[in-house]
């Protein structure tokens, strides 16, 4: 899993998490779920296939079996700048309360599944009019490809 807070997102701007499952991986990535916590209304869309211009700042995957050796080959990253790709969903946050964006609990209902050579950027959008909080938690197993 990998989470992140944004603190004192002005209204009417955007953040973006940059996932990627690296070319040469030898994993399937199953994302289970996309969660956003937010104090205000926001905007959430998905793309897939995006291009990374310039690399972000990296939010570190943990193993949550805590006691397991193995760590993910998955690069998460905030703050970098990236050229949508093919928009796949969109919904809405509302403030106060958590939204499942993808996955078992979500609107589209099935796991999304993340081949090598392919990446997500999760866009939120600040739509509660003032400053406000977000966090976001990706959630995801990992199959290693014989």
């Amino acid at each position: 899993m990998a989470s992140k807070r944004f603190e004192n997102v002005p209204a009417d701007t955007f953040f973006d998490i940059f996932f990627e499952n690296p070319p040469n991986s030898g994993r399937r990535v199953n994302i289970v779920v996309i969660e956003i916590g937010a104090f205000g209304q926001g905007f959430v869309d998905i793309y897939k296939n995006c291009s990374r211009t310039t690399s972000g700042n990296e939010i570190k995957p943990t193993n949550l079996r805590l006691d397991s050796p193995i760590e993910s080959v998955i690069v998460v990253e905030y703050g970098g700048n990236y050229e949508l790709g093919k928009k796949i969903h969109e919904t809405v946050v509302f403030g106060g309360q958590k939204a499942r964006i993808v996955g078992s609990n979500s609107e589209i209902g099935e796991r999304l599944i993340v081949p090598p050579s392919y990446n997500l950027l999760i866009r939120v959008t600040n739509k509660a009019g003032t400053t406000t909080n977000y966090s976001v938690e990706i959630k995801w197993w990992e199959d290693v490809l014989s």
